[in-house]
């Protein structure tokens, strides 16, 4: 699929918008001077910014045409909504353990909102507006 360089330098501005961010959130929030930081920091890393960045990936390469434009504004809006809550877990909420599961259990459901929203762009580019 060929898609416009516009639309891809976009997608690509969107990404590393969104990895420079959490790597910001999560540097803030721990303690990078320490060796095991970094171990247990970059899996946090990978795990917060790669429903997002898998997303973005497969709008770029599979979903094109206006399903494919709605598609990138979905998870532009999951990444703006799952980074909004992330923040105020680590910086606003109370601390207690609690919280903590917010960090796992918001990609996990940015995962779940991706694949729903690739499903619906994916039928739209496929069905409708068809002959």
């Amino acid at each position: 699929m060929t898609e416009s360089p516009t639309r891809t330098k976009m997608i690509r501005a969107i990404a590393v918008t969104y990895v420079v961010a959490i790597l910001i959130l999560t540097i803030r929030a721990g303690e990078p001077g320490r060796l095991e930081w970094w171990l247990g920091g970059s899996l946090l890393i990978g795990l917060m910014a790669s429903p997002i960045v898998a997303g973005l990936w497969v709008s770029n390469k599979i979903v094109g045409g206006m399903a494919g434009s709605l598609f990138v504004a979905a998870v532009a809006c999951i990444a703006v909504v799952g980074f909004g809550l992330q923040w105020y877990t680590m910086f606003m909420g109370p601390s207690d353990a609690q919280n903590a599961l917010v960090l796992i259990v918001v990609p996990i459901l940015q995962w779940l909102a991706v694949g729903a929203a690739f499903a619906v762009a994916w039928f739209l580019g496929r069905y409708v507006g068809k002959p």
